[in-house]
């Protein structure tokens, strides 16, 4: 588990941004924990380290105190 920076704008259009735990990682995306509950369908990008990745939401589901997202990774 790494650690991560997560930003993605709500249904609202306002900027968020938090910190979160990087679960998995695949070619077509990953999973995170994250203290916020994100919205399906959201484009999020999270950073970590050097590296970073754009996706979508594609769930999220609350596990404890804590939401587990899956991303969709954007292909170019």
């Amino acid at each position: 588990m790494a650690r991560a920076e997560i930003h993605w704008e709500d249904p609202a259009g306002t900027p968020n941004t938090a910190s979160a735990m990087i679960e998995d990682t695949s070619r077509s995306g990953m999973s995170i924990r994250s203290p916020k509950q994100i919205s399906v369908g959201s484009k999020l990008e999270v950073k970590w380290h050097r590296e970073h990745l754009v996706g979508v939401v594609r769930n999220c589901r609350k596990d404890g105190f804590e939401y587990l997202l899956g991303i969709q990774r954007d292909l170019p």
